[in-house]
Protein backbone atom coordinates (compact mmCIF):
# COMPACT_ATOMS: atom_id res chain seq x y z
CA UNK A 1 0.00 0.00 0.00
CA UNK A 2 3.09 2.52 0.51
CA UNK A 3 4.29 1.74 -3.15
CA UNK A 4 0.61 2.34 -4.29
CA UNK A 5 0.02 5.43 -2.53
CA UNK A 6 3.39 6.67 -2.56
CA UNK A 7 4.30 5.84 -6.37
CA UNK A 8 7.47 4.42 -5.06
CA UNK A 9 8.33 1.11 -7.24
CA UNK A 10 10.61 0.15 -4.64
CA UNK A 11 8.05 -0.30 -1.88
CA UNK A 12 5.66 -2.37 -4.07
CA UNK A 13 8.27 -4.88 -4.76
CA UNK A 14 8.77 -5.92 -1.59
CA UNK A 15 5.39 -5.56 -1.18
CA UNK A 16 5.11 -8.00 -3.75
CA UNK A 17 7.94 -10.12 -1.81
CA UNK A 18 5.75 -9.86 1.13
CA UNK A 19 2.87 -11.24 -0.42
CA UNK A 20 4.38 -14.65 -1.90
CA UNK A 21 6.07 -15.05 1.34
CA UNK A 22 2.29 -14.73 2.99
CA UNK A 23 0.23 -16.79 0.51
CA UNK A 24 3.23 -19.58 1.34
CA UNK A 25 3.16 -19.08 4.61
CA UNK A 26 -0.05 -19.38 5.54
CA UNK A 27 -0.71 -22.06 2.11
CA UNK A 28 -2.42 -24.87 4.19
CA UNK A 29 -4.77 -22.70 6.31
CA UNK A 30 -6.88 -22.01 2.81
CA UNK A 31 -5.84 -25.59 1.35
CA UNK A 32 -8.98 -27.46 3.06
CA UNK A 33 -11.85 -24.49 1.35
CA UNK A 34 -10.31 -23.70 -1.27
CA UNK A 35 -9.88 -27.84 -1.75
CA UNK A 36 -13.46 -28.03 -1.09
CA UNK A 37 -14.33 -25.47 -3.55
CA UNK A 38 -11.91 -26.80 -6.28
CA UNK A 39 -13.17 -30.20 -6.10
CA UNK A 40 -17.03 -29.93 -6.30
CA UNK A 41 -17.69 -30.52 -9.96
CA UNK A 42 -15.38 -33.80 -9.30
CA UNK A 43 -17.14 -34.86 -6.33
CA UNK A 44 -20.53 -34.03 -8.46
CA UNK A 45 -19.19 -36.73 -10.80
CA UNK A 46 -19.11 -39.79 -8.52
CA UNK A 47 -16.79 -41.44 -5.48
CA UNK A 48 -13.75 -41.09 -7.86
CA UNK A 49 -14.08 -37.49 -7.59
CA UNK A 50 -14.74 -37.75 -3.89
CA UNK A 51 -12.33 -39.52 -3.08
CA UNK A 52 -9.91 -37.38 -4.62
CA UNK A 53 -11.07 -34.41 -3.21
CA UNK A 54 -10.71 -35.87 0.56
CA UNK A 55 -7.05 -36.79 -0.50
CA UNK A 56 -6.37 -33.50 -1.58
CA UNK A 57 -6.95 -32.15 1.64
CA UNK A 58 -6.13 -34.49 4.05
CA UNK A 59 -2.74 -33.49 4.63
CA UNK A 60 -2.98 -29.28 3.86
CA UNK A 61 0.71 -29.03 4.48
CA UNK A 62 1.86 -30.97 2.02
CA UNK A 63 -1.10 -29.90 -0.72
CA UNK A 64 0.62 -26.67 -0.17
CA UNK A 65 3.84 -27.01 -0.76
CA UNK A 66 3.49 -29.50 -3.60
CA UNK A 67 1.51 -26.74 -5.33
CA UNK A 68 3.83 -23.63 -3.90
CA UNK A 69 5.77 -23.90 -6.92
CA UNK A 70 3.20 -24.14 -9.14
CA UNK A 71 1.60 -21.17 -8.13
CA UNK A 72 5.19 -18.88 -7.96
CA UNK A 73 5.75 -20.20 -11.54
CA UNK A 74 1.94 -19.05 -12.50
CA UNK A 75 2.43 -15.83 -10.35
CA UNK A 76 4.87 -14.45 -12.45
CA UNK A 77 3.18 -15.38 -15.47
CA UNK A 78 0.04 -13.73 -14.87
CA UNK A 79 2.13 -10.91 -13.83
CA UNK A 80 3.94 -10.38 -16.97
CA UNK A 81 0.35 -10.85 -18.56
CA UNK A 82 -1.08 -7.99 -16.66
CA UNK A 83 1.78 -5.74 -17.12
CA UNK A 84 2.55 -6.67 -20.73
CA UNK A 85 -1.37 -5.83 -21.47
CA UNK A 86 -1.16 -2.90 -19.49
CA UNK A 87 1.95 -1.75 -20.73
CA UNK A 88 0.20 -1.94 -24.62
CA UNK A 89 -2.90 -0.63 -23.99
CA UNK A 90 -1.42 2.22 -22.15
CA UNK A 91 1.07 3.07 -25.40
CA UNK A 92 -2.31 2.93 -27.34
CA UNK A 93 -3.75 5.57 -25.04
CA UNK A 94 -0.93 7.51 -25.19
CA UNK A 95 -0.32 7.62 -28.94
CA UNK A 96 -4.22 8.66 -29.09
CA UNK A 97 -3.75 11.55 -26.54
CA UNK A 98 0.03 12.63 -26.82
CA UNK A 99 1.14 11.92 -30.23
CA UNK A 100 0.02 14.74 -32.86
CA UNK A 101 1.78 13.61 -35.97
CA UNK A 102 0.52 10.90 -38.82
CA UNK A 103 3.81 8.94 -39.44
CA UNK A 104 6.40 7.95 -37.76
CA UNK A 105 9.40 6.86 -40.31
CA UNK A 106 11.13 4.64 -38.33
CA UNK A 107 15.00 3.10 -38.75
CA UNK A 108 14.15 -0.72 -37.29
CA UNK A 109 16.96 -0.34 -35.10
CA UNK A 110 15.77 -1.30 -31.34
CA UNK A 111 18.94 -0.21 -29.86
CA UNK A 112 19.55 3.15 -30.69
CA UNK A 113 22.69 2.14 -32.58
CA UNK A 114 22.44 2.79 -35.95
CA UNK A 115 19.83 4.70 -38.17
CA UNK A 116 19.59 6.01 -42.04
CA UNK A 117 20.85 9.12 -43.18
CA UNK A 118 20.42 13.03 -41.32
CA UNK A 119 19.17 14.00 -45.31
CA UNK A 120 15.86 12.63 -45.08
CA UNK A 121 14.96 14.75 -42.15
CA UNK A 122 16.28 17.58 -43.95
CA UNK A 123 14.67 16.79 -47.05
CA UNK A 124 11.10 16.54 -45.09
CA UNK A 125 11.35 20.12 -44.01
CA UNK A 126 10.34 21.30 -47.38
CA UNK A 127 8.81 18.27 -48.96
CA UNK A 128 5.54 19.10 -50.66
CA UNK A 129 2.64 17.31 -48.25
CA UNK A 130 4.34 17.30 -45.37
CA UNK A 131 2.89 20.12 -42.32
CA UNK A 132 5.99 19.42 -40.43
CA UNK A 133 8.48 17.20 -38.62
CA UNK A 134 11.15 16.21 -35.93
CA UNK A 135 14.12 13.73 -36.23
CA UNK A 136 14.90 12.22 -33.63
CA UNK A 137 18.71 11.12 -32.64
CA UNK A 138 20.15 9.05 -30.23
CA UNK A 139 23.54 8.54 -27.98
CA UNK A 140 25.01 7.30 -25.19
CA UNK A 141 26.54 10.01 -22.72
CA UNK A 142 27.52 10.64 -19.33
CA UNK A 143 24.79 13.78 -17.94
CA UNK A 144 25.39 15.23 -14.79
CA UNK A 145 28.33 12.75 -14.01
CA UNK A 146 25.26 9.47 -14.31
CA UNK A 147 27.41 7.33 -17.27
CA UNK A 148 25.39 5.04 -20.02
CA UNK A 149 22.53 7.43 -20.37
CA UNK A 150 20.57 7.90 -23.33
CA UNK A 151 20.93 11.59 -24.66
CA UNK A 152 18.31 12.44 -27.25
CA UNK A 153 18.36 14.80 -29.61
CA UNK A 154 14.86 16.42 -31.54
CA UNK A 155 14.28 19.46 -33.71
CA UNK A 156 13.25 21.43 -30.56
CA UNK A 157 11.75 24.41 -32.79
CA UNK A 158 8.68 21.52 -34.13
CA UNK A 159 8.71 19.22 -31.40
CA UNK A 160 6.07 20.56 -29.32
CA UNK A 161 3.90 20.55 -32.22
CA UNK A 162 4.04 16.64 -32.50
CA UNK A 163 4.69 15.43 -28.75
CA UNK A 164 2.69 17.39 -25.67
CA UNK A 165 5.06 18.00 -23.67
CA UNK A 166 2.80 19.52 -21.33
CA UNK A 167 4.15 22.87 -19.34
CA UNK A 168 7.41 24.23 -20.68
CA UNK A 169 9.56 26.79 -18.45
CA UNK A 170 12.00 28.17 -20.73
CA UNK A 171 11.95 28.48 -24.79
CA UNK A 172 12.84 25.47 -26.87
CA UNK A 173 13.65 27.57 -29.64
CA UNK A 174 16.45 29.19 -27.65
CA UNK A 175 18.37 25.41 -27.18
CA UNK A 176 20.93 25.91 -30.31
CA UNK A 177 23.88 24.35 -29.71
CA UNK A 178 24.53 24.89 -26.06
CA UNK A 179 21.15 24.22 -24.34
CA UNK A 180 19.34 21.38 -22.89
CA UNK A 181 15.56 20.31 -22.06
CA UNK A 182 15.18 18.33 -19.03
CA UNK A 183 11.89 16.92 -17.69
CA UNK A 184 10.29 18.44 -14.52
CA UNK A 185 10.93 15.39 -11.98
CA UNK A 186 15.14 15.29 -13.22
CA UNK A 187 15.31 18.89 -12.39
CA UNK A 188 13.55 18.45 -9.05
CA UNK A 189 16.03 15.43 -8.41
CA UNK A 190 19.01 16.92 -8.90
CA UNK A 191 18.33 20.44 -7.61
CA UNK A 192 18.48 22.19 -11.48
CA UNK A 193 16.59 24.72 -12.91
CA UNK A 194 16.70 27.15 -15.85
CA UNK A 195 20.11 28.34 -16.14
CA UNK A 196 22.09 25.40 -14.56
CA UNK A 197 24.86 24.28 -16.52
CA UNK A 198 25.39 20.59 -16.43
CA UNK A 199 28.23 18.60 -17.32
CA UNK A 200 27.95 16.49 -20.40
CA UNK A 201 30.26 13.76 -21.41
CA UNK A 202 29.93 12.36 -24.82
CA UNK A 203 32.49 10.05 -27.24
CA UNK A 204 33.62 13.45 -29.11
CA UNK A 205 34.59 15.04 -25.73
CA UNK A 206 32.92 16.95 -22.69
CA UNK A 207 31.03 20.03 -22.82
CA UNK A 208 28.86 22.42 -20.20
CA UNK A 209 25.46 22.59 -21.40
CA UNK A 210 22.65 25.49 -20.09
CA UNK A 211 19.48 24.26 -19.35
CA UNK A 212 16.97 26.44 -21.29
CA UNK A 213 13.85 24.01 -20.67
CA UNK A 214 12.06 22.48 -18.31
CA UNK A 215 8.99 20.54 -19.56
CA UNK A 216 6.24 18.02 -17.42
CA UNK A 217 7.76 15.09 -18.95
CA UNK A 218 6.25 12.30 -21.33
CA UNK A 219 6.94 8.69 -21.62
CA UNK A 220 7.47 9.38 -25.81
CA UNK A 221 10.70 11.25 -24.30
CA UNK A 222 13.74 10.61 -21.91
CA UNK A 223 14.52 12.94 -19.11
CA UNK A 224 16.74 15.48 -21.25
CA UNK A 225 17.45 16.01 -24.76
CA UNK A 226 19.06 18.12 -27.06
CA UNK A 227 18.39 20.24 -29.85
CA UNK A 228 19.65 18.45 -33.61
CA UNK A 229 22.20 21.65 -34.13
CA UNK A 230 23.45 19.90 -31.29
CA UNK A 231 24.02 16.86 -32.65
CA UNK A 232 25.01 18.35 -35.51
CA UNK A 233 28.07 20.56 -33.76
CA UNK A 234 28.96 17.80 -31.29
CA UNK A 235 28.05 14.05 -33.00
CA UNK A 236 28.29 15.21 -36.79
CA UNK A 237 28.51 11.48 -37.66
CA UNK A 238 25.27 10.53 -35.58
CA UNK A 239 22.62 9.19 -37.79
CA UNK A 240 18.70 9.16 -37.54
CA UNK A 241 16.90 7.37 -35.09
CA UNK A 242 13.39 8.29 -35.75
CA UNK A 243 11.05 10.90 -37.59
CA UNK A 244 8.11 12.20 -36.01
CA UNK A 245 5.51 13.62 -39.22
CA UNK A 246 2.79 15.24 -39.30
CA UNK A 247 1.46 15.20 -43.31
CA UNK A 248 0.05 12.95 -45.73
CA UNK A 249 0.31 9.97 -47.01
CA UNK A 250 1.56 10.59 -50.69
CA UNK A 251 3.84 13.43 -49.00
CA UNK A 252 5.69 10.76 -47.00
CA UNK A 253 5.97 8.38 -49.45
CA UNK A 254 7.66 10.51 -51.89
CA UNK A 255 9.92 11.59 -49.77
CA UNK A 256 11.33 8.71 -48.55
CA UNK A 257 10.86 6.92 -51.91
CA UNK A 258 14.77 6.95 -52.07
CA UNK A 259 15.69 5.38 -48.64
CA UNK A 260 14.24 1.83 -48.18
CA UNK A 261 16.04 1.48 -45.10
CA UNK A 262 13.29 3.91 -43.44
CA UNK A 263 10.27 2.02 -42.55
CA UNK A 264 7.15 4.34 -43.19
CA UNK A 265 4.25 3.34 -40.69
CA UNK A 266 1.10 5.34 -39.81
CA UNK A 267 -0.24 5.59 -36.30
CA UNK A 268 -1.82 2.12 -36.14
CA UNK A 269 1.12 0.15 -37.77
CA UNK A 270 3.42 1.78 -35.29
CA UNK A 271 1.07 0.58 -32.58
CA UNK A 272 1.70 -2.63 -33.93
CA UNK A 273 5.04 -2.54 -34.29
CA UNK A 274 5.22 -1.41 -30.71
CA UNK A 275 2.61 -4.36 -29.42
CA UNK A 276 5.18 -6.35 -31.37
CA UNK A 277 8.29 -5.58 -30.05
CA UNK A 278 6.91 -6.26 -26.36
CA UNK A 279 5.20 -9.16 -27.27
CA UNK A 280 8.51 -10.74 -28.40
CA UNK A 281 9.81 -9.53 -24.85
CA UNK A 282 6.63 -10.99 -23.02
CA UNK A 283 7.08 -14.60 -25.16
CA UNK A 284 11.12 -14.77 -24.11
CA UNK A 285 10.08 -14.56 -20.35
CA UNK A 286 7.36 -16.74 -20.67
CA UNK A 287 9.16 -19.74 -22.11
CA UNK A 288 11.72 -19.34 -19.52
CA UNK A 289 8.63 -19.39 -16.79
CA UNK A 290 6.87 -21.99 -18.41
CA UNK A 291 10.09 -24.92 -17.72
CA UNK A 292 9.64 -23.42 -14.05
CA UNK A 293 5.92 -24.88 -14.00
CA UNK A 294 6.95 -27.59 -15.72
CA UNK A 295 9.28 -28.40 -13.15
CA UNK A 296 6.53 -27.86 -10.65
CA UNK A 297 3.97 -29.93 -12.13
CA UNK A 298 6.83 -32.98 -12.04
CA UNK A 299 6.81 -32.15 -8.32
CA UNK A 300 3.24 -32.76 -8.04
CA UNK A 301 3.48 -36.12 -9.90
CA UNK A 302 6.32 -36.73 -7.98
CA UNK A 303 4.34 -35.88 -4.52
CA UNK A 304 1.40 -38.21 -5.93
CA UNK A 305 3.92 -41.51 -6.56
CA UNK A 306 5.04 -40.92 -2.98
CA UNK A 307 1.11 -40.58 -2.04
CA UNK A 308 0.01 -43.76 -3.54
CA UNK A 309 3.21 -45.82 -2.05
CA UNK A 310 2.26 -44.50 1.34
CA UNK A 311 -1.40 -45.33 0.67
CA UNK A 312 -0.81 -48.61 -0.53
CA UNK A 313 -3.04 -50.75 1.75
CA UNK A 314 -6.16 -48.00 2.09
CA UNK A 315 -5.39 -48.49 -2.28
CA UNK A 316 -6.15 -52.48 -1.59
CA UNK A 317 -8.72 -52.11 0.81
CA UNK A 318 -10.95 -50.20 -1.94
CA UNK A 319 -9.94 -52.46 -4.83
CA UNK A 320 -11.08 -55.31 -2.14
CA UNK A 321 -14.90 -53.21 -1.77
CA UNK A 322 -15.23 -52.88 -4.90
CA UNK A 323 -13.66 -50.35 -6.57
CA UNK A 324 -12.89 -50.76 -10.25
CA UNK A 325 -8.97 -49.82 -11.92
CA UNK A 326 -11.04 -47.19 -14.12
CA UNK A 327 -12.06 -44.97 -10.64
CA UNK A 328 -8.95 -45.66 -8.83
CA UNK A 329 -7.18 -44.10 -11.76
CA UNK A 330 -9.94 -41.40 -12.37
CA UNK A 331 -9.17 -40.56 -8.43
CA UNK A 332 -5.33 -39.76 -8.83
CA UNK A 333 -6.06 -37.75 -11.76
CA UNK A 334 -8.33 -35.59 -10.46
CA UNK A 335 -6.25 -35.26 -7.02
CA UNK A 336 -3.94 -34.35 -9.31
CA UNK A 337 -5.78 -32.18 -11.44
CA UNK A 338 -7.30 -30.72 -8.05
CA UNK A 339 -4.13 -30.13 -6.43
CA UNK A 340 -2.78 -27.92 -10.04
CA UNK A 341 -5.57 -26.14 -9.99
CA UNK A 342 -4.87 -24.97 -6.23
CA UNK A 343 -1.52 -24.12 -7.43
CA UNK A 344 -2.65 -21.81 -10.79
CA UNK A 345 -5.88 -20.38 -8.91
CA UNK A 346 -3.44 -19.01 -5.89
CA UNK A 347 -0.99 -17.86 -8.57
CA UNK A 348 -3.80 -16.27 -10.99
CA UNK A 349 -5.04 -14.11 -8.08
CA UNK A 350 -1.42 -13.13 -6.23
CA UNK A 351 0.04 -12.52 -10.14
CA UNK A 352 -3.15 -10.28 -11.24
CA UNK A 353 -2.94 -8.65 -7.62
CA UNK A 354 1.01 -7.94 -7.99
CA UNK A 355 0.22 -6.70 -11.68
CA UNK A 356 -2.16 -4.30 -10.67
CA UNK A 357 -0.18 -3.02 -8.17
CA UNK A 358 2.47 -2.12 -10.20
CA UNK A 359 0.76 -0.83 -13.13
CA UNK A 360 -0.98 2.02 -10.63
CA UNK A 361 2.17 2.58 -9.19
CA UNK A 362 3.31 3.39 -12.33
CA UNK A 363 1.44 5.57 -13.35
CA UNK A 364 2.73 8.74 -13.84
CA UNK A 365 4.95 7.23 -15.87
CA UNK A 366 2.62 6.75 -18.65
CA UNK A 367 1.15 3.63 -17.05
CA UNK A 368 -2.68 5.09 -16.96
CA UNK A 369 -4.30 1.69 -18.48
CA UNK A 370 -4.96 -1.28 -16.03
CA UNK A 371 -5.70 -4.10 -18.40
CA UNK A 372 -6.63 -7.53 -17.09
CA UNK A 373 -5.98 -10.26 -19.94
CA UNK A 374 -8.84 -12.63 -19.66
CA UNK A 375 -8.43 -15.05 -22.21
CA UNK A 376 -4.42 -15.60 -21.27
CA UNK A 377 -5.62 -15.79 -17.44
CA UNK A 378 -8.09 -18.53 -18.63
CA UNK A 379 -5.86 -20.55 -20.65
CA UNK A 380 -3.07 -21.04 -18.35
CA UNK A 381 -5.55 -21.81 -15.40
CA UNK A 382 -6.59 -24.79 -18.29
CA UNK A 383 -3.40 -25.42 -18.97
CA UNK A 384 -2.36 -25.99 -15.87
CA UNK A 385 -5.56 -28.18 -15.05
CA UNK A 386 -4.81 -30.37 -18.10
CA UNK A 387 -1.15 -31.05 -17.58
CA UNK A 388 -1.64 -31.73 -13.67
CA UNK A 389 -4.07 -34.70 -15.19
CA UNK A 390 -1.58 -35.32 -18.00
CA UNK A 391 1.37 -35.59 -15.36
CA UNK A 392 -0.77 -38.01 -13.38
CA UNK A 393 -0.84 -40.56 -15.42
CA UNK A 394 2.14 -43.16 -14.42
CA UNK A 395 1.24 -42.49 -10.63
CA UNK A 396 -2.67 -43.14 -11.51
CA UNK A 397 -1.54 -46.44 -13.83
CA UNK A 398 0.97 -47.73 -11.16
CA UNK A 399 -2.14 -47.63 -8.49
CA UNK A 400 -4.40 -49.32 -10.72
CA UNK A 401 -2.12 -52.21 -11.53
CA UNK A 402 -1.36 -52.78 -7.70
CA UNK A 403 -2.25 -56.41 -6.46
CA UNK A 404 -5.30 -56.30 -4.32
CA UNK A 405 -3.91 -58.89 -1.73
CA UNK A 406 0.03 -57.55 -2.24
CA UNK A 407 -1.34 -54.18 -1.64
CA UNK A 408 -3.57 -55.34 2.11
CA UNK A 409 -0.77 -57.15 3.25
CA UNK A 410 1.40 -53.98 3.09
CA UNK A 411 2.77 -52.25 6.12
Amino acid sequence: MVGLSNRQIGAAGLGALAAFVAVLVLGPTYVRPLGRVLGLPFAASGISGEIATQNAIRNPRRTARTASALMIGVALISFMAVFGASLTASFGSSLEKNFHGTHVIDSGVQDGDGGFSTQLARDLRSAPGIVTSSEFRITSATVNGEPDVDLEGYDATSLDELIDLGTVDGDLDSLGTDGLAIDRGYASENGLELGSEVPVALSTGERDLTIRAIYDGSEWLGSQFLDIAAFDQLLPQSLTYRIYVDGTDEGVEVATAGLPSAQVLNRTEFLDQVSGIIDQFLGVIYALLALAVLIALLGVGNTLSLAIFERTREIGLLRAVGMTRRQLGAAVRDEAIITALLGTSTGIGLGTLIGWTVVRTLEDRGFDTVTLPVVPLVVVAVAGAVAGGLIATLPARRAARLNILDALEAV
